[in-house]
């Protein structure tokens, strides 16, 4: 297991706290993560996961601490970072389809005044592609399925063409053969070179999937390969819970 924030890697998180509403969301948070890694984000409700991305795409002023993205503050990077958020948070109700959703994901490259150009067309082309949505690329976003919604999502982030690719719950409440589609993508970004922070409460999957597992409860509990997490006591201590718990047998760290 190694220490948390041991080395330099792409994303550099390092010392952050964040307060909100006069209350510590994070305190004292180092992270690193590097191309070619995917690292599962992991802790209970109330952790702090989705506030550390939000932090990183400075989304969320943090209180201490510093965040760089190659050496810059994310806000300097923005063209650099593709987000996937959870699937409640995006306007599925407005009128656009399936292209034009994903099209505005380039909106940091494009501009907000301009028309995007063949380049963004293209780009968008192979994101669509990449999550197998080509054929749905005209439809109304509202008619799409849970699974659909998703992959529209995945690509939008994809057009950025990013080096670091944020992920917010990406597989809760989908089928099988997106859940499929996604898990096998992500280790084809991965081996490209890409720098993937993903947050899940699939903890089985995370620890199939993941080259890095980041306990999360306010601050990091642990971080390393998930073959190296095999106390229980990391598990406690992220997961407040006790050693009967279903949790720590469905990960086979107690059985």
């Amino acid at each position: 297991m190694s220490e948390p924030g041991a080395s330099h890697g792409l994303l550099s998180i390092r010392s952050l706290s964040v307060q909100l509403g006069g209350r510590d969301v994070l305190h004292d948070v180092r992270l690193d993560v590097s191309g070619g890694e995917l690292v599962g984000l992991i802790g209970p409700n109330g952790a702090g996961k989705t506030t550390m991305l939000r932090c990183v795409l400075a989304l969320l002023p943090h209180h201490g601490g510093t965040i760089t993205l190659d050496g810059e503050p994310p806000v300097k990077r923005r063209g650099t970072i593709g987000y996937v958020p959870q699937r409640h948070e995006f306007a599925w109700d407005f009128p656009t389809s399936v292209e034009k959703a994903v099209m505005s994901g380039r909106v940091h490259r494009v501009g907000w005044l301009r028309r995007p150009g063949a380049a963004d067309r293209d780009a968008v082309a192979q994101a669509l592609e990449r999550v197998d949505m080509t054929g749905l690329r005209r439809r109304p976003i509202g008619e799409l399925s849970g699974g659909q919604r998703q992959r529209v999502l995945v690509a939008r982030a994809l057009a950025l063409d990013p080096r670091l690719l944020l992920l917010d719950e990406p597989f809760t409440g989908l089928d099988v053969p997106t859940q499929e589609l996604l898990t096998a993508l992500f280790g084809q970004l991965r081996q490209e070179g890409k720098a993937l922070l993903m947050t899940t409460h699939d903890l089985p999957a995370a620890a199939a999937m993941c080259t890095r597992l980041c306990l999360l409860n306010r601050t990091v509990v642990a971080d390393g390969h998930p073959s190296d997490l095999r106390d229980p006591d990391i598990w406690l201590r992220a997961f407040g819970v006790t050693r009967s718990d279903q949790l720590l047998h469905s990960l086979g760290v107690i059985r």
